[in-house]
């Protein structure tokens, strides 16, 4: 699965550089613990995923409404296509309290 997991990552580390303002931070941190699953987390300052279009952020072929020029909706959905095969589950989330995305890939049992 490393290069599966190495396709989710690039996914949402590209993402997370595209959405987010020049001259910010794209944070990319490993939780866990030994013996404990991990989870990936990339985390932006971009403007998030506005409410109403949550739940189809993973559909193919989608692109949020005024999203920068470029892709074709299909990166998520590979990733997550990808990541299901492994027992891996993606999960994204506007932060709180500030602006930006954090996407998480949670490892078998976490």
């Amino acid at each position: 699965p490393a290069p599966d997991l190495r396709t989710i990552c690039d996914n949402l580390i590209d993402n997370a550089i595209r959405y987010a303002p020049e001259g910010s931070a794209v944070d990319v941190r490993l939780h866990g613990a030994p013996g404990q699953p991990v989870t990936v987390e990339v985390i932006d300052a971009g403007p998030g995923i506005p409410g109403e279009f949550a739940g189809r952020v993973f559909d193919r072929f989608f692109r949020v409404p005024g999203a920068p020029a470029g892709g074709s909706g299909l990166g998520l959905a590979i990733a997550r296509s990808v990541g299901s095969r492994h027992g891996l589950r993606i999960e994204l989330r506007n932060r709180e309290g500030a602006p930006g995305l954090v996407a998480q890939v949670h490892m078998r049992g976490s």
